[in-house]
């Protein structure tokens, strides 16, 4: 009938066509006449003149000649093993039937290999899902391992480099404490001996009057001699400068015990102190330098429990920060100090409203003798004893700043910093 003719000439297009059933006409020989793209993918490339059992596995070759010459048809499906050259062979389940001298193959993947592949890739994937979350896990673990190790380190160098610094310090102390203390002394011999003196020539000045009767030689010759050394100015003078001289010696003093509180030289007395109130000395002790620089000062004093210190030092800590943001703000400046508790640690915060630190600097800010201040107005030791009396109580200084929005150190220290046993280490 013309419509069955139609409707298999159809089927025909449609395997021809197909990528995913595999169709082929052979000969009675086995030559290949006719192959679809399905199994072309199967049997690679260009088919003309290809021979039936030739394009099978070995094992299945002689079966293959045995069925084209039997002329026999399959009823069931069939496992053809296809090879295509160095590639591994492909497997199909396949039907044929003769039409007059005309083998027609039709072919598909077998169900059970599809499920396997298929059990087979959702078993990879979630194999591979599983490595990539242990991946990440690891990745995770290493940067942390990573941060850690860099932590310690840089906390490692920088020990090294304090205690290397202090070793120093505690040299170039001792060193300029002797002649200090040499040149402390003539000065002071100095004083009571320029001061005996002025009293001898004021006491021949005195008697100027006698003499000009009785010798007026001597006379004239006392009187060009005071001329030529002009004898009021250097009454005048010699005491300011030797004023000045021990300003200087006193400044040369306090630098060294800077450098001795540096390098743990001095010893303290450990005792269990309200900070609060200790803080409050601090402040009123700095509290000439605020009204010289007109600082506005805002102090925020929370409950705080006892705290084992050696408050000494502390003192000295805490009040180098505070001075050093007092100089920071600048005229008219203003800064802020609070105290708080949080767990087992004593904060105290003080910030200023200066220029802040320039990028880099946080790290630097604590060597000794480092100092953005300029020449003359430091001696770069102030914050260098602060971090030392803060560390040798078990406790850290952070420091938050930004260029032009101000500085801000929060000082952490334990209520249990430091025992009696180590008062004697202690800076």
């Amino acid at each position: 009938m013309p419509g069955e003719s139609e409707s298999a000439d159809a089927i025909q297009s449609l395997l021809a066509q197909s990528h995913v059933i595999a169709y082929a006409r052979f000969g009675a020989d086995g030559a290949l006449r006719q192959a679809n793209p399905g199994i072309l993918s199967v049997i690679g490339g260009n088919s003309a003149g290809r021979n039936l059992p030739l394009l099978v596995i070995e094992g299945q070759r002689e079966e293959m000649a045995k069925l084209l010459a039997e002329r026999r048809t399959l009823h069931t499906p069939f496992n053809m093993h296809f090879a295509a050259g160095l590639d591994s062979p492909t497997t199909l389940a396949v039907n044929w039937i003769w039409e007059g001298d005309e083998l027609i193959l039709l072919g598909s993947a077998p169900c059970e290999d599809l499920e396997a592949a298929q059990t087979s890739l959702v078993r990879l994937n979630s194999r591979v899902s599983e490595l990539a979350r242990e991946n990440v896990k690891k990745s995770v673990a290493l940067e942390k391992a990573l941060s850690d190790l860099r932590q310690a380190q840089t906390m490692l160098v920088h020990r090294e480099k304090m205690a290397a610094l202090g070793q120093m310090t505690a040299g170039v102390a001792h060193e300029l404490n002797n002649p200090l203390a040499y040149v402390k002394n003539n000065q002071f011999l100095l004083n009571k001996g320029f001061e005996d003196l002025l009293g001898f020539v004021n006491l021949i000045g005195d008697s100027l009057d006698s003499l000009e009767q009785d010798a007026p030689e001597l006379f004239e010759a006392i009187l060009v001699k005071s001329q030529e050394i002009d004898l009021a100015h250097l009454s005048e003078s010699v005491p300011r400068l030797l004023h000045s001289v021990d300003d200087g010696v006193e400044r040369a003093a306090e630098l060294v015990r800077g450098l001795r509180t540096f390098s743990r030289l001095d010893e303290a007395d450990v005792k269990t102190v309200d900070l609060n109130e200790s803080i409050r000395s601090v402040v009123e002790s700095a509290s000439f330098l605020m009204k010289e620089n007109e600082t506005a000062f805002v102090a925020d004093y929370r409950e705080l429990p006892l705290v084992t210190c050696a408050p000494g030092q502390v003192n000295q800590a805490i009040l180098n920060i505070l001075v050093n943001a007092i100089q920071a703000a600048g005229r008219s400046g203003r800064v802020a100090l609070r105290t708080e508790a949080m767990g087992d640690e004593a904060i105290i915060t003080i910030s200023d409203d200066g220029p802040g630190l320039a990028e880099g600097l946080e790290e630097r800010i604590f060597e000794p003798f480092f100092t953005t201040k300029p020449i003359g107005m430091g001696t770069g030791l102030g914050l260098s004893i602060a971090y030392s009396v803060i560390e040798e109580h078990g406790g850290t200084i952070e420091v938050r700043s930004r260029p032009g929005q101000g500085a801000t150190f929060a000082v952490h220290l334990p209520t249990e910093g430091v025992k009696d046993d180590e008062a004697q280490r202690s800076v």
